[in-house]
């Protein structure tokens, strides 16, 4: 099977096994949570942790139950991040958007339970891992969503709209707001199967060089692309006058830096050896600027 093949059928699979996991109810609360979950989301950070986590050993089951609260997370992060008051979108994934499908306040209900929802799978009974690990994984998660991981990032892009900020905040912004979430899906399997203090270190870079990466595909394709290729308004950041790596690099030296970034990746992957279908999917997430 080649890899995109994979890529699809761990899709479909785990798209079954997320939707099991939100409460059977047809009030408006679990509608709006059903519909934001299952809004054509790539599952690009489920299968980062995946592919890292068979590789290590680790139990398919482990993998879904951990994959599932983290696109939780990350889906109750895109619902708050279009409401009105932060980014204000209306498309998400070629679709309304939450708030837009429902109403605002139902929106920020919907993240609100998301976020819950990872904390209650991720504590249950179903995780059957080392309590000790258990606890660790809940803390880099907590810990990486945060005040000090995505929110502070999220904090610091709107304080930082229609100004100038510097490199350095730019970095600090996106290593929080996109980057720590991503290393969070490398890091938890190397957690679980406890890898030595040299591969873990190891992917961590990597991790920390992945964000950074999938940050500013992500603003090249904002500056560059239309809304069938992007699912969503593009050109969002630019009205809104916020500073991306596409206003602080331009275009050509930004494809330079993203090169570069691919090309530390890829150092690391094959100094730890690290399965074909992890390869595939930072190529993958590449290949988008193509």
């Amino acid at each position: 099977m080649s890899q995109s093949k994979k890529f699809i059928t761990f899709k479909s699979e785990f798209n079954k096994f997320l939707s099991l996991q939100i409460p059977n109810s047809n009030d408006i609360n679990h509608k709006a949570i059903k519909y934001a979950i299952s809004n054509g989301g790539k599952r690009i950070r489920a299968y980062l942790l995946f592919t890292l986590g068979k590789h290590f050993g680790i139990s398919k089951n482990v993998l879904n139950i951990l994959g599932a609260s983290i696109e939780m997370i990350h889906a109750y992060s895109l619902v708050h991040d279009d409401l009105p008051c932060m980014d204000d979108d209306d498309l998400r994934r070629g679709k309304l958007t939450c708030h837009k499908k429902f109403d605002e306040a139902q929106a920020l209900l919907v993240g609100d339970a998301l976020q819950s929802l990872a904390f209650e799978l991720l504590s249950s009974n179903k995780l059957k891992i080392d309590p000790e690990l258990k606890l660790e994984c809940i803390n880099l998660l907590a810990s990486s969503i945060g005040s000090k991981g995505m929110v502070l990032g999220q904090s610091l892009d709107m304080i930082y709209e229609k100004k100038k900020p510097t490199k350095k905040i730019i970095e600090k912004i996106h290593r929080n707001k996109t980057g720590m979430l991503i290393s969070t899906c490398i890091l938890i399997p190397s957690i679980i199967s406890r890898q030595r203090n040299s591969t873990h270190k190891n992917l961590k870079i990597l991790s920390e060089n992945l964000g950074l990466l999938y940050q500013m595909v992500d603003d090249y394709l904002d500056a560059t692309s239309d809304v069938e290729k992007l699912g969503k308004n593009p050109g969002k950041d630019h009205q809104r006058e916020k500073v991306t790596y596409f206003s602080l690099y331009g275009k050509e030296k930004l494809l330079g830096v993203i090169n570069t970034t691919k090309e530390e990746i890829d150092k690391i992957s094959f100094k730890l050896e690290l399965p074909d279908e992890f390869n595939f999917l930072i190529n993958n997430i590449y290949d988008r600027i193509k």
